[in-house]
C-alpha cells in the first residue's frame, strides 16, 4: 500500500511540473529524490532504488549534490551505497574535505573503519596537497575506529593529528576514550579522562558515560559515584545512561544500597531507562527486598514496559527466596493475561522453589500452553 501511494505521488508530482522548462522539471526532479533520501521511513532497499535512480539518470553534476546523497546514505546506514556514489564522483568531480569528511562519516558510522581510514589517508595525502585537514575530520576518523572496536589506532591516531599541527579538541578526546570503551579497554579509559583533564580539556557526558562504564569492569564503584559528582561540579548534565552505569558499577560491587538510591534518585528525571529497572529488580533480589520488588516491577508494567524474561525472572526469585508463594501464584496469573510466556527454565525454577517451600504453584502460562516441551 504505501509503494502504491508514492507511485501515484510521483505521479502527481510530475502532472505538476509540465508546464516547468525541462532543466526545471530536472532540477526538481532531483531535489525531491534527494529530500526522499533525507526520510528516516525510507527503508535500506529503498534508498538504494533511490540512490541508483539519481546515478542512471546522468543528471548528477556537482560536488554539494554528491556529497549530499553520500549524507543521506551515511544517515540511512546504506554505507555500501555511498561508497558507490563516491566512486561514482570520482569521474566528474574533485572532492573537496568536505566532501572527504561526508565520506568518512558515512561509512565510519557502520563500522567499516578500513574505508575510513583509507579516505583520511587520500585526504591528508601528498596528491591532497590543497585540502585543509582538520579536527573534524580526525574526529568522524576517530568515531570510526570506536565503532570498529580498533581502540589500538586510537591514540596514533590523535598522535597524528598533532604532528599536522592539529590540535585534537574535546570531541576527538571523547572518540578514542568511547573507542577504549567499546574495545573493552577500562584502565587505558579512565587514563585517557584523566589525560584530558589534566590538559584542561572539559570531558562530556558521552566521555563521562564510557569513563563510569570502565569502572564496573574494574570494581571501582568509588571512582563512579565520583564522576558523577564531578559532572555536577562542572555543571554537566548527568543523564540517566551515566547513572544507569554508575548502578551497574554498584550493583557487581555488592552495593546494594547505592544502586537503589541512584534509581530513586532517577525519580524526577521524565524517562528512566529500560535497564534502570532491570538492573534495580535484579538488586532487590539479590538483597531479598521482595517488597521493593514489587514496586519496582509495577512501576515499570504501568508505565507501559514490555514484560519480558529479565524482569519477571528477578521478581519471582526474589518473592520465592523470601517464601512469599502467593504473591507469585497471583504474578503468574496476571502475567498469562498480559501473553507472557515462561521459558522452561524459569517453570522449571518456580516448579521447584514451591516444592521445596511446601506449597504447589499452578503455572498457568505453562499448563495452558504446552511451551515447556518447545523450548526445552
Amino acid at each position: 500500500m504505501r509503494s502504491c501511494w508514492r507511485v501515484l505521488l510521483v505521479a502527481h508530482v510530475f502532472a505538476s511540473d509540465a508546464a516547468l522548462h525541462p532543466a526545471a522539471q530536472v532540477q526538481r526532479w532531483k531535489q525531491r529524490l534527494r529530500g526522499w533520501l533525507w526520510n528516516p521511513e525510507i527503508t535500506p532497499r529503498e534508498a538504494n532504488d533511490i540512490y541508483s535512480a539519481l546515478l542512471r539518470s546522468g543528471h548528477m553534476e556537482t560536488l554539494a549534490e554528491y556529497s549530499d546523497v553520500v549524507a543521506a546514505l551515511g544517515a540511512r546506514s546504506c554505507w555500501e551505497g555511498a561508497l558507490d556514489v563516491w566512486n561514482s564522483m570520482g569521474s566528474t568531480c574533485k572532492p573537496d574535505m568536505i566532501a572527504f569528511k561526508t565520506a568518512v562519516r558515512a561509512v565510519g558510522n557502520a563500522g567499516q573503519w578500513e574505508i575510513a581510514m583509507s579516505f583520511l589517508e587520500s585526504a591528508t595525502s601528498a596528491t591532497s596537497a590543497r585540502l585543509d585537514p582538520d579536527q573534524e575530520l580526525f574526529f568522524h576518523a576517530t568515531c570510526a575506529l570506536g565503532e570498529g572496536r580498533q581502540w589500538m589506532r586510537a591514540l596514533p591516531l590523535l598522535q597524528e593529528a598533532q604532528q599536522r599541527r592539529i590540535t585534537p579538541d574535546v570531541s576527538c578526546y571523547t572518540a578514542a576514550i568511547r573507542a577504549f570503551s567499546q574495545g573493552t579497554q577500562p584502565s587505558q579509559t579512565l587514563w585517557l579522562l584523566n589525560d584530558v583533564i589534566s590538559i584542561q580539556l572539559q570531558p562530556t557526558e558521552r566521555a563521562y558515560e564510557a569513563a563510569i562504564r570502565s569502572c564496573g569492569e574494574l570494581g571501582e564503584w568509588k571512582r563512579a559515584l565520583a564522576y558523577l559528582d564531578y559532572m555536577f561540579q562542572e555543571g554537566l548534565n548527568a543523564n540517566a545512561f551515566c547513572t544507569v552505569e554508575a548502578m551497574q558499577t554498584c550493583a557487581v560491587c555488592g552495593l546494594w544500597s547505592e544502586a537503589l538510591r541512584l534509581f530513586h534518585e532517577m525519580f524526577e528525571q521524565v524517562t528512566r531507562p529500560v535497564r534502570s529497572f532491570s538492573i534495580s529488580l535484579e538488586v532487590c533480589e539479590q538483597s531479598g527486598l521482595w517488597e521493593e520488588a514489587i514496586q519496582i516491577f509495577e512501576e515499570f508494567v504501568n508505565k507501559g514496559g514490555i514484560v519480558e524474561e529479565d524482569f519477571v525472572e528477578p521478581l519471582l526469585r526474589a518473592c520465592i527466596n523470601a517464601g512469599q508463594v502467593g504473591k507469585v501464584q497471583t504474578y503468574l496469573h496476571e502475567l498469562d493475561q498480559l501473553g507472557f510466556v515462561p521459558s522452561y527454565s524459569l517453570s522449571k525454577f518456580v516448579a521447584k522453589a514451591s516444592k521445596e517451600h511446601g506449597n504447589t504453584i499452578r503455572n498457568l502460562a505453562t499448563a495452558q500452553r504446552p511451551m515447556s516441551a518447545a523450548t526445552c
